[in-house]
């Protein structure tokens, strides 16, 4: 795969929509320019199943006319297209109500070191090796046991690669091309009338980096088999072992409170809280933006200001939002570089091996998924299925379906005992299986 537009040429257009924007009476304006390139197999009982191969242009185009603001996206980018794009954003922004709040990113805060993030690795991968390794995985799957249903499982892989220009009126343009590669496995297990569905993936930037199809197919299949025999357990409180990468979805709700949308509309269940204790004291949590090959490492955000290191929760003291300039300014304070989200978030604390951990668990469930979105943003009260299995003794006794666990961020995540060893990144962040005592368990047995 290739592009079609070169690094300068994209920029060029990036800027030229700023300045056209400007020529036809914004008070200021910033672009984003981009194309992509993507290939995505899909085999099902050693077969081909499905295949994707696509390429996308898009230019999305913000103006500002006296604090109105008006956005509009196009789907090429074409001398045509930037000229739509700049009609149709400053026509919204002449309708629109006026905002104090809107407008660029201070123009001190722009990026001027730019950091070989090591984020574009491309694989040079013809189909035909897609789908052998994709069947490689499946059939991985199949060999970890012998209850894995070969009609039903699945493989999948894809490659992709992009690049996108931010450029803005105060003069910033730059370009970053990245790639992400992934490989994947569905695998479906039956046995006894009872069928159990479970999986795993892996995303890299670069292909090499990639563990083998073979080893990602087999964790799936052994995952599903696992499953197996699951039975529902008796309501009461119990100790709760997340374990990774379920544990980061305990981060993802910390993140969203902690993001400048719930903070000003005061919809989250952090509000009023910065600089004090939200988890354990022994937690922290760091976010570190230049990290190379990862992939939510960036030199610049959305509004093309610099990143930079930083501790979000010290100690269990939060202390770090996650603030663009719009929502900055509503909370009456400085953007933190997250216009388009957070940059690699690392999780610490007090840490105990595998077995260790289930020591400390004694009795209890680990959770293997979660189902549901049960959580109340405002006031942090947690409700989500689960599965997993049941622990006597600090020894795994049987799988576990049909769970549910109740509690409150707010009251989980002070009493954290510990993070495991088994530390993963799946995207955004890098954290352990987490252990938390004396949450509500629901079920029957």
């Amino acid at each position: 795969m290739e592009f079609f537009y070169n690094k300068g040429k994209l920029k060029d257009i990036a800027a030229e929509t700023v300045r056209l924007a400007q020529r036809n009476g914004a008070d200021a304006a910033q672009v984003d320019t981009s194309e992509s390139a993507s290939m995505e197999v899909t085999v099902r009982g050693g077969k081909l199943d499905s295949m994707d191969i696509s390429r996308s242009q898009e230019l999305s185009l913000t103006v500002y006319v006296n604090n109105h603001e008006g956005s509009a996206s196009v789907g090429e980018l074409t001398t045509i297209a930037m000229q739509t794009a700049v009609d149709k954003a400053l026509s919204i922004a002449r309708a629109g109500a006026a905002d104090s709040c809107a407008g660029l990113a201070d123009s001190a805060l722009m990026a001027t070191h730019f950091h070989d993030l090591s984020l574009y690795h491309p694989w040079e991968l013809s189909p035909e090796a897609a789908i052998t390794l994709a069947c490689e995985c499946e059939a991985s799957s199949w060999e970890a046991h012998s209850a894995i249903n070969r009609k039903k499982s699945e493989a999948a892989l894809s490659t992709g690669i992009s690049q996108n220009v931010y450029a803005n009126s105060h003069g910033f343009c730059e370009i970053e091309q990245e790639t992400a590669h992934t490989i994947s496995c569905t695998a479906i297990a039956e046995k006894d009338g009872q069928m159990e569905r479970d999986g795993w993936s892996e995303t890299r930037r670069q292909s090499s980096q990639l563990p083998l199809a073979t080893a990602i197919g087999r964790d799936g299949g052994e995952r599903a088999a696992r499953r197996l025999g699951g039975k529902t357990i008796r309501a009461g409180r119990v100790n709760v072992l997340f374990q990774a990468p379920i544990s980061h979805s305990l981060i993802y709700h910390l993140l969203g409170a902690a993001s400048g949308g719930a903070l000003y509309h005061k919809t989250s269940w952090l509000l009023n809280k910065l600089n004090e204790q939200v988890c354990a004291p022994h937690i922290n949590i760091s976010e570190n933006p230049h990290l190379l090959g990862k992939m939510r490492s960036a030199n610049y955000d959305n509004e093309g200001v610099a990143t930079c290191p930083r501790t979000v929760v010290e100690n269990g003291i939060w202390n770090g939002r996650f603030l663009s300039s719009y929502s900055a300014r509503r909370l009456n304070t400085q953007t933190t570089g997250n216009a388009g989200g957070a940059h690699n978030l690392e999780v610490t604390g007090h840490t105990l091996n595998n077995v260790d951990m289930r020591q400390a668990l004694g009795t209890g469930l680990i959770v293997t998924e979660l189902m549901g979105q049960g959580v109340n943003s405002v006031n942090g009260d947690y409700s989500r299925g689960a599965a997993g299995f049941w622990v006597e003794n600090g020894t795994i006794v049987h799988p576990v379906s049909e769970a549910t666990i109740a509690g409150n961020l707010l009251q989980m995540l002070p009493t954290i005992v510990a993070i495991g060893d088994d530390a993963m990144n799946r995207g955004l962040v890098l954290c352990g299986s987490i252990l938390i005592p004396n949450l509500t368990v629901g079920g029957a047995r």
